[in-house]
């Protein structure tokens, strides 16, 4: 009896090591991603960011140096969602994109410009009910006088989603109102 209850204990100690050698390798395995979600903003612009992404649960890094602020890979487009709903995108500042877009930098401009559309697009397919997006923007007008036309496609969007694809839209555009977005749909995407 008393080997028998040897025999287990070491049965036992053998199998909890390597639950534990399992689960050290696990954690050590599982690194997380950061990654930057937003560049380009003055340090009173971070701390707002941040905060509405606190407020949401949503890990974040702030760099004031290099005024980025990074969040966890898997929550990124949640983040870029969350910012882009909330009020604080109207909050006036005046970053590096504003003094691209007051210049005679029309080529970096347009690169800018093009990596945001791409940037809202990818966003916006995260919507439900969308399926593929396409954002045409039109920054070059006189100060907040900026326009906006969206192609989505997709089986059932409502109005509701209409007005959530403007507001989303415009609030990632300096100038740009809710109005001067027109969003186009189309059908399911072939």
């Amino acid at each position: 009896m008393s080997a028998s209850k040897g025999r287990k204990n070491e049965s036992w100690i053998i199998l909890s090591m390597a639950s534990m050698v399992i689960i050290l390798f696990l954690t050590l395995t599982s690194r997380t991603s950061w990654v930057v979600a937003f560049e380009a903003a003055d340090n009173s612009y971070i701390g707002l960011i941040s905060q509405v992404l606190d407020e949401e649960g949503i890990q974040n890094i702030t760099n004031s140096a290099r005024g980025t602020i990074s969040v966890l890979q898997q929550h990124l487009e949640r983040a870029w969602t969350v910012v882009a709903q909330s009020p604080i995108t109207n909050y006036t500042r005046h970053t590096f994109y504003d003094v691209i877009n007051n210049s005679d930098m029309s080529v970096v401009s347009r690169m800018l410009n093009n990596a945001l559309e791409q940037r809202i697009s990818e966003l916006l397919i995260t919507l439900e009910g969308v399926e593929g997006a396409e954002v045409a923007l039109n920054t070059h007008n006189t100060p907040n006088s900026a326009s906006a036309r969206v192609y989505v496609w997709g089986s059932n969007l409502s109005e509701e989603i209409s007005e959530n694809i403007a507001l989303i839209v415009s609030r990632s555009v300096n100038g740009l109102s809710a109005e001067g977005v027109t969003v186009v749909h189309y059908g399911a995407q072939n």
